[in-house]
């Protein structure tokens, strides 16, 4: 099947599909712009989505950039550091996930995160 782009810009682009295939145009996103919302809802979120770990190692592990830009707009705009104008740099950014690393019972992140690995590769779950 061939994508047709619409639209285009350093963030997101918006893909059209053949018609009959989905409802319409849906965005995509570029690997730093996802790092950077899968950043901010990890620092946000009460509740641990083993999926949301996940998703971050893969990016940790390919070394993906994160759009600064987004990250830093997301945390001023919701959140405990909404409206508090804080410089998100690399080094906030570290100490914050330090915190939240610290924080998480890693055992339930374990188990929720089980359903979305392969059974060939559960057993690195047990590691």
């Amino acid at each position: 099947m061939k994508l047709k782009k619409t639209r285009r810009s350093p963030k997101s682009r918006l893909i059209g599909l053949p018609p009959g295939r989905f409802a319409g145009p849906f965005r995509t996103q570029s690997l730093a712009s996802s790092f950077a919302s899968k950043c901010r809802a990890l620092q946000r979120r009460r509740c641990i989505k083993g999926r949301d770990w996940r998703d971050f190692a893969w990016h940790v592990s390919r070394k993906t950039d994160v759009n600064p830009a987004l990250l830093s707009n997301a945390t001023d705009r919701v959140g405990p550091w909404a409206a508090k104008m804080i410089r998100v740099d690399r080094a906030w950014s570290i100490e914050r996930f330090d915190e939240k690393i610290r924080s998480i019972a890693w055992a339930a992140a374990r188990d929720d995160a089980r359903r979305f690995i392969p059974l060939r590769r559960r057993k690195t779950l047990e590691a």
